[in-house]
């Protein structure tokens, strides 16, 4: 009962199986030795000296990896816009040091057309109009592929849009592009004012509405109706059409760069879905195709 000169008690500070400490009592004040009752004291407090400093290794630890990891980050960050400042740089060089010579080519061929289209067998009159329509076709590419690959360099300049408007002046842009197709357009839904950047909804929808054309069965009888459903959260629009559709296993490939689904005859680039796709990434959407073939696209 009574606490001896050489006596000690040790309470272990254990963690799982690790002992990282221990508390010691020593001399007591009344001379007695601790009861069984201050023993389970001493040990439930050593139990939660345990746990606090087990917590407050954790959260060092954690802090010490979110630290590192932050850098690792930064610098993985600032890399990428290295690596993507340079394929910017060397796509504007590539495009420019192609488009030099077929300027050149489109020119000769304005010559040649004014001077001796007129006196050509069809058949040299055919490879003539070949020649002049992939020289056109290899600008259109050069252009949407600098556009594509400065996206990203544009700034987010958000104003509030009347989408109803927009759409509406995009489709009209679509037609300028296609006189010779017959196309109805339908808006369903109650259109708001979004909040987002003009020129990204502008190129999102222009895309969209020509696709819409380009890939009709006809050239008439062509229905598109764009629409909206209010989520809440969220709005989410659609651009459907009556045209040639696709097959479902092809769904998830039409928004890569230069995947080109139709036949080689209709014209694209199979850069505009890819734009929409990075556009759409840009402003923190979605976007994907409901589709048939011979059914239309969604």
């Amino acid at each position: 009962q009574e606490w001896q000169g050489d006596d000690l008690l040790m309470i272990p500070i254990r963690v799982k199986d690790e002992w990282i400490g221990m508390i010691n009592v020593d001399r007591p004040l009344d001379g007695m030795a601790p009861t069984i009752e201050d023993i389970k004291m001493l040990e439930l407090f050593a139990n939660q000296v345990a746990i606090a400093i087990n917590n407050a290794k954790a959260f060092e630890k954690q802090k010490d990896f979110n630290k590192r990891l932050a850098i690792e980050i930064e610098h993985k960050t600032k890399l990428l816009e290295e690596q993507n400042r340079e394929l910017q740089t060397y796509i504007s060089s590539l495009t420019h040091d192609l488009k030099t010579p077929l300027v050149s080519i489109n020119a000769l061929l304005t010559f040649l057309n004014e001077d001796i289209y007129g006196d050509l067998e069809s058949s040299d009159k055919e490879y003539f109009n070949r020649l002049s329509s992939n020289v056109v076709k290899m600008s259109k590419i050069l252009n949407d592929l600098v556009s594509y690959y400065n996206i990203q360099k544009t700034s987010i300049s958000k104003d509030y849009i009347n989408l109803k408007a927009l759409i509406n002046e995009e489709f009209n842009r679509a037609k300028d592009l296609f006189p010779e197709k017959k196309t109805k357009l339908e808006l369903v839904g109650e259109f708001p004012f979004i909040y987002q950047e003009r020129l990204a909804v502008s190129l999102v929808f222009s895309n969209l509405l020509s696709n819409a054309m380009k890939f009709s069965k006809s050239d008439d009888n062509i229905e598109i109706s764009v629409g909206v459903e209010n989520f809440g959260t969220h709005y989410q629009f659609y651009v459907k059409d009556n045209g040639i559709g696709l097959d479902i296993k092809y769904t998830n490939k039409i928004f890569k760069l230069f995947e080109r689904l139709a036949d080689k005859k209709t014209e694209g680039t199979g850069i505009g879905l890819a734009t929409v796709q990075k556009m759409i990434d840009k402003m923190g959407g979605k976007i994907w195709v409901e589709s048939e073939k011979d059914n239309g696209s969604t």
